[in-house]
């Protein structure tokens, strides 16, 4: 995990590895950015790339934009609630 703070600006990256690093089974790699409020982590953006053996690698991120949640499997945008966060920003958030 690599945590970057500038400001009330942050950043956090984590890379999952199964299998050697050369020739990895499973690898994810997931990023949040956003910043740091009264009550907490605001992530702005989420990017999840994951790649299971040799196939190609799936792309998705989630926009935080405002009061709406913009989701790029499905292009929706829901209602942003209360203290959300991403699967990156999650474990530095508790």
């Amino acid at each position: 995990m690599d945590w970057l703070l500038s400001g009330t600006h942050y950043q956090v990256h984590v890379d999952t590895i199964i299998g050697p690093k050369f020739a990895p089974i499973f690898r994810r790699s997931v990023s949040s950015d956003g910043e740091i409020s009264e009550q907490g982590l605001h992530p702005h953006r989420y990017d999840e790339e994951t790649k299971v053996a040799i196939a190609s690698p799936k792309r998705k991120y989630v926009l935080f934009d405002g009061e709406e949640v913009e989701l790029s499997e499905s292009g929706k945008r829901e209602p942003r609630l209360p203290g959300v966060q991403d699967a990156a920003s999650l474990f530095v958030q508790f």
